[in-house]
């Protein structure tokens, strides 16, 4: 990720925890959501879209799912606010 602002230590480490994660687990769905989530704490108009992304993938597994429902109009409106011209 071609970030404008250092990220957090903390925050790279769980990104690359996650990713690595992804394709050693039984349910990546869940994987996804939890990266999607970090991906938008990056604050970058790039993890937003990344996160959205990763939210629209996992749509069929949580299409019910209230807490993904908020996470993703979350993003999504915070992905509008950042494309906006300053």
């Amino acid at each position: 990720m071609h970030a404008s602002k250092t990220l957090p230590d903390s925050l790279i480490s769980r990104l690359k925890g996650l990713e690595s994660l992804l394709n050693d687990c039984e349910n990546p769905d869940s994987i996804r959501f939890e990266l999607a989530l970090a991906y938008r704490e990056t604050g970058t108009l790039e993890g937003r879209l990344q996160a959205v992304d990763l939210l629209e993938k996992i749509r069929q597994s949580y299409w019910d799912d209230r807490r993904y429902l908020l996470e993703l109009a979350k993003t999504c409106l915070e992905r509008a606010i950042a494309s906006l011209p300053a």
